[in-house]
């Protein structure tokens, strides 16, 4: 189902972002470098507790913090608006991670072809 729903955006999309790649399937981070890399390091161990990083299919989400707020942007394609089982599948993710974050609020953005076209906020 996610093989056709996750893709990548550019880079460019975050300026003065920077990329880390985990696991062996290089699963990616892109990240504004005002978030400590130990954050950053302990926030790809709960994306793969959660099992969202796999190995599987490479995946890559952006992140911004703001204040004690994580926002977690995941490319994905047109067809995960209105689709249930997607929409489903990251309110699980989202949910999870929660949990493992409980002083922090994650927020997560399906976003199409830029961080700017937000299909769907989850939070």
């Amino acid at each position: 189902m996610l093989l056709g729903v996750v893709y990548a955006v550019g880079t460019n999309d975050i300026p003065n972002g920077t990329t880390k790649t985990y696991g062996t399937i290089k699963n990616q981070i892109t990240y504004e470098k005002s978030i400590p890399e130990t954050e950053i390091d302990k926030l790809a161990a709960a994306l793969t507790q959660v099992t969202f990083f796999d190995e599987s299919v490479a995946k890559e989400v952006y992140v911004k913090k703001i204040g004690d707020a994580y926002q977690i942007s995941i490319s994905c394609n047109a067809s995960a608006k209105g689709n249930n089982e997607a929409l489903k599948y990251f309110t699980q993710v989202k949910t999870d991670l929660q949990k493992l974050y409980p002083k922090n609020k994650i927020v997560i953005f399906l976003v199409v072809d830029s961080l700017d076209n937000i299909i769907q906020k989850i939070e």
